[in-house]
């Protein structure tokens, strides 16, 4: 298999998408704070727990300007990149995993063994949140325990308020959106 995408183009996938999310939490945030019936409660973009939410978010931060064509939704994965043939050149999923006890560990296995299955380059994207000073040892033990921590991969972190535990459990920490080129 020779794939053109590279890991500039994750990058460029992560920081573009990270923005987007990014952005997309300050609005919320704007939202919740001037709206009195959510009572002073500031959460972030954690308030929504939609996966799809964040897909759609991410892959239309990349019909602008990303050099290849994105499908959301191709067949069974979350996002698909094309050049100039009707086969894909990427296949990507995306992930939440907005607990601290990596309960999201069996669903990002199954989406990477979903995609060794296939015959392009495969990449996986996580978004996650928490306290300020545990995301970034967060994300890190995440690779490890994914056995990614040897791979290429990118993150892009915001400060935000952050929905602890879904039930409305508001603190001010960190989001990240991080990516690992699988192959």
């Amino acid at each position: 298999m020779t794939s053109s995408f590279t890991g500039e183009e994750l990058k460029q996938i992560v920081d573009l998408g990270g923005q987007a999310l990014e952005s997309e939490d300050k609005y919320i945030r704007k939202c919740f704070k001037n709206n009195p019936v959510y009572g002073g409660q500031v959460p972030g973009i954690t308030f929504l727990r939609d996966e799809r939410y964040y897909q759609r978010i991410v892959v239309r931060a990349l019909f602008p300007s990303f050099r290849y064509m994105v499908k959301p939704e191709y067949k069974k994965f979350d996002m698909a990149l094309f050049q100039s043939s009707p086969e894909p050149v990427a296949l990507g999923e995306l992930k939440l995993w907005l607990d601290a006890a990596f309960g999201a560990i069996r669903g990002i296995r199954r989406d990477m063994k979903k995609l060794s299955a296939v015959n392009c380059a495969q990449f996986i994207l996580v978004f996650t949140a928490g306290a300020k000073e545990w995301l970034p040892e967060g994300v890190e033990e995440m690779l490890r325990r994914l056995e990614c921590s040897k791979k290429e991969h990118y993150s892009h972190t915001f400060d935000s308020a952050y929905d602890s535990d879904g039930r409305g459990n508001i603190k001010n920490g960190s989001c990240a959106l991080f990516g690992v080129r699988l192959v």
